[in-house]
């Protein structure tokens, strides 16, 4: 009976441990002496580790701090907003308890004002709103201060790495760049750098100068780094850069796929060292309309000015053209005197996303003089059409139909598989239409 009451007491815990989650966004005011300060947390959650950074506004005044320090234990979150003012350090911790899309905040400032507030969750089942575009993030390693570069680009004060120390040397000159002060600080002896980000493609940009007395040659100072699977091994700045005092710039292209940009660092001789970090996001080409023109060699251009790109995608079936026959029920005959048949497939690489998929067909041949004399099924990215006769959806022969599927790609391509089952399956054009 005991060994059943602490297994009890023991299931019990554990699922209290896990059952908070505080992975979003949330929004809080604190009523501080220097005023009302309106917070967004963006917060994510890995096991019993917390990560994420605060917005914070006041007076018209914005900063961005990376969170330090965060942990979750039951219904309970608590991290650290590291401050620089004037040079002073100061620590903000937060104490919280969860209960659904709130969390009850107690915000301490050092040792000398303590206030209370009610954070709340950014609801995702919210109407939806475009998703807000990803900022470029600029690191200054080394720098208690954030710094403006020649271009007016501000870069925030050393944040985002586990270990190492800091180090600035205000008076060296630095060739190769046209902001030598990126390169007069730097943390050195890191194990990694993170940053939260939304998932998406990034170039990465390390910024590297060997400004260090103690290094006068190469293979003084050789690490290993990686960022974000990008491996580079036995890493010289002395060599990357042509010598000493001088910038280099590693550019690594890079997917976030988890919420976050990670490098990690392994010294090999002396310490691994690093100026700056650059996040810079990707815009996402805009998604195009993909036409095909079935059967035929060449493209085609439909009565709206259109181009269909020529016959191309499919697996397996044979081509034939019908140039001189008359086709009701469109404005672009020439849509439907081609034709491929036969084929057991189609498909066409494209980024995930919704579309809405238009399958043109027009029943042409001499040979079906009535309905199911042409019946065939086809699966078109999950969705099933069973038995389809064209004869019978375009009610008679030499008549355009287009089947309409919206549908959605996970997996990078469209896909439609075909199955004959009387006669030979056929298509004449296929249309596919990204959706907002």
């Amino acid at each position: 009976m005991k060994t059943r009451i602490i297994l009890l007491t023991l299931g019990l815990s554990l699922c209290s441990i896990w059952a908070a989650d505080v992975t979003g966004v949330w929004k809080a005011q604190f009523d501080t002496q220097r005023g009302l300060q309106k917070y967004t947390f963006t917060l994510r959650q890995d096991g019993t580790k917390v990560i994420g950074n605060a917005s914070a506004e006041v007076n018209g005044a914005k900063r961005e701090s990376e969170l330090k320090e965060g942990k979750i234990e039951g219904d309970t979150v608590s991290f650290v907003e590291p401050l620089n003012i004037q040079g002073n350090d100061l620590r903000i911790t937060y104490t919280g308890k969860i209960s659904d899309n709130e969390i009850k905040f107690t915000r301490k400032v050092g040792d000398f004002a303590t206030t209370e507030a009610v954070a709340k969750r950014e609801s995702a089942t919210a109407p939806a709103q475009p998703a807000p575009a990803a900022k470029t993030v600029r690191i200054k390693a080394g720098k208690s201060e954030p710094v403006k570069d020649a271009e007016g680009n501000v870069w925030l004060a050393d944040q985002g790495f586990e270990g190492g120390q800091t180090l600035e040397r205000p008076d060296i000159q630095i060739a190769n760049t046209k902001n030598p002060d990126l390169y007069r600080a730097e943390r050195y002896s890191m194990d990694s750098f993170s940053w939260p980000v939304p998932n998406g493609k990034y170039v990465v940009k390390l910024h590297f100068a060997e400004t260090f007395d103690g290094i006068t040659g190469p293979g003084q100072r050789v690490f290993s780094y990686n960022v974000q699977g990008h491996e580079f091994k036995d890493f010289d700045v002395w060599v990357k850069a042509g010598g000493p005092m001088r910038a280099y710039v590693e550019t690594v292209n890079v997917e976030a796929t988890n919420g976050a940009i990670k490098v990690t660092f392994i010294p090999n001789v002396e310490n691994p060292q690093i100026n700056a970090i650059e996040i810079i996001p990707q815009a996402t080409p805009a998604l195009k309309t993909v036409r095909i023109k079935a059967g035929k060699s060449e493209p085609v251009k439909d009565a709206e000015g259109n181009v269909w790109q020529a016959d191309q995608g499919f697996e397996g079936g044979q081509t034939i053209e019908r140039p001189d026959i008359q086709i009701a029920n469109t404005k672009s005959p020439d849509l439907y005197r081609a034709e491929r048949y036969s084929m057991d497939s189609f498909s066409w690489p494209v980024p995930n996303g919704k579309y809405v998929l238009k399958l043109h067909f027009a029943e042409t041949f001499e040979g079906i003089t009535g309905p199911g004399q042409r019946v065939f099924s086809f699966n078109a990215q999950g969705h099933e059409f069973k038995d389809f006769d064209v004869w019978v959806k375009a009610a008679g022969a030499f008549k355009a139909y287009v089947e309409t599927v919206p549908i959605e790609v996970t997996d990078g391509k469209i896909k439609v598989t075909f199955t004959p089952k009387i006669e030979n399956p056929q298509i004449n054009a296929i249309e596919l239409i990204p959706q907002p």
